[in-house]
C-alpha cells in the first residue's frame, strides 16, 4: 500500500477477510450486524493506538504518535456511543439518528483535529495527565449535547441536513490542512509513519465524503464510507505496531550480545525451555558457573520451586509469553520476569530472552506506599477527628447534587450548622473536652438525617448537611428544628456537664443558586443571621442577607484601615458624686468613636461587634487605652483633676497572653505615675463566660493598683460565690434598670437589691444612664451616690471635657 510496509501474508489476509466479511454481512443480515462489525473494529483499533503508544513511550519517547494515542482513546469512547445511540440498538432509548450521528461527526472532527495538532506537539514537554484532562473535559462536553441537544442531523425520507454534510466537509477540510501540515514536517517523521498517516487521511477523506451521499442511515454509501475508515485505521495502527514494536523489539535481539553490560541477570531460552546463554548477573543469581546453567531446563534454574513446570506462566507456552510475576515461597521473594521473544523469521518463534529483576524489596515498598497513599487519599477528603467528609469532599459531593438535582429536576437543601460559643469551651476545658463535644455533636447529627443526606465537617466548629432526597422545603426547617431540640438536653464530657446550642442557615437549589460557591456563601450568610438573632436559631436565606454580609465585608475591611490610619477617638462622660454639699467630678468614663474619612462619626453600636467577632476589639483597645491615659496624663500636667479613668475592657483582650505586659508599657510610656487613677470595666455577660481564668490576670491588675468594676451589672446573671472571689471594687447598675425609676415597681426592686448586694459585699456601686433629676434624686436617695449619665453629660470630645474638668474643679 505505501512504501517501507512489507505485509505478510497473515497482515494482509486479516484487513481482506474482514472487509469480505463486512461486505458479506451488509447485504446478507441486517444492516445493524455490519455496522456493529465494523464500528467495533474501529474501537478496538483506536484502543489499541491508545495502549500501544502509551505502554511503548518510556522507549520511544515519541511525543508525536503519544499525542495521538492519547486522543484517539477518546475518540473510541465517542464511537461506543455513536454505535450503541445507533438506530435500532436496544441499549439507549434514543429516537432517531440525531444523536447517534451527533457522536459520530464529533468524533470525526476531533480526531481530525487530533492528527493536525499532533505534528505541532512533538517537541512540546506537555504532561500526560494535562493533555488526557483536556481531551476528557472536550469528550464529555461533547456527551452532554449528543444526549440532551443533539442538532438536527438527518431528515427521515430526506436525506441529511445542510448541516450535517457541511460538517463533513468541514472534517474533510482539516484533513486536507492535516495532509499539507504534515508535509511540511515529513522530515520529522520515520517514513514509515509520515506515509501511514499520509494514507489513512487520504482514505478518511474517502469516507467522510461517502458519508455526504447518503439518504438512509442504512444506505449503500454508509457501507462503503466505513470501509474506508476500516483501512484507515488498519493503516495507522500497523505503522504504529512496527515503529513502536517491531523495530525496537528486532534491534533489541541485534545487541543481544552486549547483555552482559545488563544489570539483571538475563537468559536466553530456546523453544523447548533450555537455556543456551546467560548474562554475568545470571550466573551471580544462581551462584553457578557459566558451564553449570547452559543447556539445564530454564524452570529448574530461574524459577520458583513452588510452581509446578506444566503450570509455570512462562513455560507453558513459548509463542504466548508475557511478561510475569512470580513469588518463591520457599525463599520468600518476589521476581518480575520481562520476556522478550527471539524470532527465526517473522512468524516463527525460536526461544526468548528472560530479564529477572528482584523486586521483593521494592513490592514490600509499594505496599507501604500503597498504604501511605490510601491513608493520604482519606485524609485528603475525610475529616480526622469525626471521619466526616472534609470541605474538599463536601463542595464535590454538592456539584454532584447539582448535577443529580437539574438533570432530574428537583430541589435540595443545604443546612450550614456552627457551634454556638464553641471557642469558649476550649478555652475553659481544653482542646480535649473539645474534640469529645464535637464527635458527640457528629453522633447526634447522623442519628438525625436520613441515607440519602450527606453530613460533612468544613472545619473547626462548622458542620454542613447537603439534603438530597427533599421532600419540600418545610422538611429542611423541620431537621434544622430536630437538630436545636436534640442539643438542649447537657452533655457530659469527662465529668463536666456541659450546654451546647448552634446556629443554622438554609439555603435552597436552584431558588437561591445554581453553584456551589453561592449556595455555601447563602446559607453561610443565613447561619450568621441565626446568630445575630440570639444564637440557637435557624434562619432560611433571602437576598437581603447577602447586602448584610457585604456591608459587614465592607465594615471590617474599614475597621481595618481605621486601625492602621489611627481614625479612631475617644470621647469622655463625667462621673459625678452627690454626696457632698456639691456635685464633685470623680472620673471619666473613656469611649471609643470613629471618624470615618467618609461617613463621618461612627457610634459604637455599629462597629464594636464586628469588631469583637474578628478579634480587631483588642488593637481597638489598645488604641483606646494609648489615647486615653496620655490624655489624663495630660490634664493632670495642666492642673485639672479629671478623676478616676475608666476604660472598658473587652474579654478578648484579657485572655491575650500579653495583656498585663502591654497595658504595664502603656502606661509606663504615657508617663502615668499613678495606677490608682486607672478602672478596667468589665461586661457582666463577657466575665461570667469563664470567671476561672479571668480571676488571675484581675488579681494582677489589683496589684498594679487598678480597680476593676463590673459593667452592666444585673443582666449576666453574676454567680454570688464568683462576685465574691474577684476583685471587684465597684458595680455598675446597667442603664435599662435606672430607665423604669422611680415608676416602675420591678426595676425599683431589682436597683434596690443590687444596692443592698454590694453595700454587704463593701463593693461600691454607681448608676448609669441617670437622664431625670427623680432618677438621680432616687438612687442618692436609697444609697447610690455615684451617678453617671445624660442628666450630667452625653459623652464629649477632649476639648469640651477639659471645659467641663474646669467647670467642677
Amino acid at each position: 500500500m505505501y512504501k517501507n510496509i512489507k505485509y505478510t501474508s497473515v497482515e494482509l489476509l486479516i484487513p481482506l477477510s474482514l472487509i469480505g466479511l463486512l461486505v458479506f454481512t451488509s447485504f446478507n443480515f441486517h444492516y445493524l450486524v455490519f455496522h456493529e462489525f465494523a464500528e467495533y473494529f474501529a474501537i478496538f483499533v483506536s484502543l489499541g493506538i491508545s495502549l500501544i503508544t502509551y505502554y511503548t513511550y518510556s522507549f520511544t519517547k515519541n511525543r508525536y504518535l503519544l499525542f495521538i494515542g492519547l486522543g484517539y482513546f477518546w475518540v473510541a469512547i465517542l464511537d461506543l456511543l455513536h454505535t450503541q445511540t445507533y438506530s435500532g440498538m436496544p441499549l439507549y432509548n434514543v429516537e432517531g439518528s440525531d444523536t447517534s450521528i451527533t457522536f459520530w461527526i464529533s468524533a470525526r472532527i476531533f480526531e481530525a483535529s487530533i492528527l493536525l495538532i499532533a505534528p505541532f506537539m512533538r517537541y512540546v514537554e506537555y504532561k500526560k495527565y494535562k493533555v488526557t484532562l483536556v481531551f476528557m473535559v472536550i469528550s464529555f462536553a461533547i456527551i452532554v449535547l449528543a444526549m440532551n441537544y443533539p442538532p438536527k442531523m438527518l431528515i427521515p425520507g430526506e436525506g441529511l441536513t445542510t448541516l450535517k454534510v457541511g460538517l463533513e466537509y468541514f472534517v474533510i477540510s482539516i484533513l486536507l490542512v492535516t495532509l499539507y501540515v504534515n508535509k511540511r514536517h515529513a522530515g520529522e517523521f520515520t517514513e514509515v509513519i509520515g506515509n501511514a498517516v499520509k494514507y489513512s487521511i487520504i482514505l478518511t477523506i474517502a469516507a467522510e465524503a461517502s458519508f455526504t451521499l447518503y439518504i438512509d442511515v442504512y444506505g449503500v454509501m454508509n457501507v462503503v464510507g466505513h470501509i474506508f475508515k476500516f483501512l484507515s485505521f488498519w493503516i495507522l495502527l500497523q505503522a504504529i505496531i512496527r515503529t513502536s514494536l517491531k523495530d525496537p523489539f528486532r534491534l533489541m535481539q541485534k545487541e543481544a550480545t552486549t547483555y552482559n553490560a545488563i544489570p539483571y541477570p538475563a537468559i536466553v531460552v530456546d523453544k523447548d525451555g533450555i537455556i543456551r546463554q546467560v548474562n554475568r548477573a545470571a550466573c551471580k543469581e544462581v551462584n553457578k558457573a557459566e558451564s553449570e546453567i547452559v543447556g539445564f531446563r530454564n524452570h529448574d534454574i530461574y524459577h520458583p520451586k513452588n510452581i509446578d513446570e506444566k503450570s509455570c506462566p512462562i513455560c507453558e507456552s513459548i509463542e504466548e509469553l508475557e511478561d510475569c510475576i512470580l513469588r518463591d515461597v520457599d525463599l520468600d521473594t518476589v521476581k518480575q520476569y520481562s520476556i522478550s521473544t527471539i524470532h527465526s523469521d517473522e512468524s516463527s518463534v525460536s526461544g526468548m530472552v528472560q530479564v529477572i529483576v528482584d523486586m521483593t524489596i521494592k513490592t514490600e515498598l509499594e505496599k507501604k506506599v500503597k498504604e501511605q497513599k490510601e491513608e493520604l487519599t482519606y485524609k485528603s477528603y475525610y475529616d480526622s477527628l469525626t471521619k466526616l467528609p472534609n470541605r474538599i469532599l463536601i463542595q464535590d459531593r454538592i456539584v454532584h447534587a447539582i448535577t443529580k438535582a437539574n438533570y432530574h429536576k428537583k430541589e435540595f437543601a443545604l443546612l450550614l450548622i456552627d457551634l454556638d460559643q464553641f471557642k469558649e469551651i476550649n478555652d475553659t476545658w481544653g482542646h480535649q473536652v473539645g474534640d469529645a463535644v464535637l464527635k458527640r455533636f457528629t453522633t447526634i447529627l447522623q442519628t438525625l438525617i436520613s441515607e440519602e443526606d450527606t453530613l460533612g465537617r468544613l472545619g473547626g466548629d462548622e458542620f454542613i448537611i447537603i439534603v438530597e432526597e427533599l421532600q419540600s422545603r418545610e422538611a429542611a426547617s423541620e431537621l434544622a428544628q430536630k437538630i436545636l431540640d436534640n442539643t438542649k438536653e447537657s452533655i457530659n464530657i469527662d465529668g463536666h456537664d456541659l450546654y451546647i446550642s448552634s446556629s443554622i442557615g438554609i439555603s435552597f437549589y436552584p431558588k437561591d443558586s445554581d453553584t456551589m460557591s453561592d449556595l455555601l456563601k447563602y446559607s453561610d450568610s443565613a447561619m450568621y443571621k441565626a446568630k445575630s438573632d440570639g444564637r440557637n436559631n435557624f434562619q432560611i436565606y433571602y437576598p437581603e442577607m447577602t447586602e448584610h454580609t457585604m456591608r459587614k465585608v465592607i465594615m471590617q475591611n474599614d475597621l481595618r484601615n481605621a486601625i492602621e490610619n489611627k481614625e479612631f477617638v475617644v470621647y469622655y462622660q463625667p462621673q459625678i458624686d452627690v454626696s457632698g454639699d456639691k456635685d464633685t467630678l470623680i472620673g471619666l468614663e473613656a469611649l471609643v468613636r470613629w471618624e470615618h474619612p467618609e461617613l463621618g462619626q461612627i457610634p459604637p453600636f455599629s462597629f464594636i461587634q464586628i469588631a469583637e467577632e474578628t478579634g480587631l476589639i483588642v488593637e481597638i483597645d489598645r488604641l483606646v487605652m494609648i489615647m486615653a491615659i496620655t490624655q489624663v496624663v495630660q490634664w493632670f500636667k495642666e492642673g485639672l483633676n479629671p478623676g478616676k479613668l475608666s476604660l472598658n475592657l473587652a474579654m478578648k483582650q484579657l485572655k491575650e497572653d500579653d495583656f498585663i505586659a502591654t497595658v504595664q508599657k502603656i502606661i509606663k510610656d504615657s508617663g502615668c505615675s499613678d495606677e490608682n487613677a486607672l478602672s478596667f470595666e468589665i461586661t457582666e455577660s463577657d466575665l461570667m463566660t469563664n470567671p476561672e481564668s479571668s480571676i488571675e490576670k484581675l488579681n494582677m491588675l489589683k496589684e498594679m493598683g487598678i480597680k476593676i468594676a463590673i459593667d452592666d451589672f444585673g443582666t449576666g446573671y453574676s454567680s454570688l460565690s464568683y462576685l465574691k472571689r474577684l476583685p471587684v471594687s465597684k458595680l455598675k447598675i446597667d442603664q435599662s434598670f435606672i430607665r423604669g425609676v422611680p415608676d416602675d415597681k420591678d426595676d425599683v426592686a431589682i436597683v434596690k437589691t443590687i444596692i443592698s448586694l454590694a453595700k454587704n459585699l463593701n463593693i461600691k456601686i454607681i448608676a448609669e444612664g441617670v437622664e431625670t433629676l427623680e432618677q438621680k434624686e432616687f438612687m442618692y436617695e436609697n444609697g447610690c451616690s455615684e451617678i453617671q449619665g445624660y442628666f450630667y453629660s452625653k459623652p464629649m470630645s477632649s476639648e469640651d471635657t477639659k471645659k467641663f474638668i474646669a467647670l467642677y474643679q
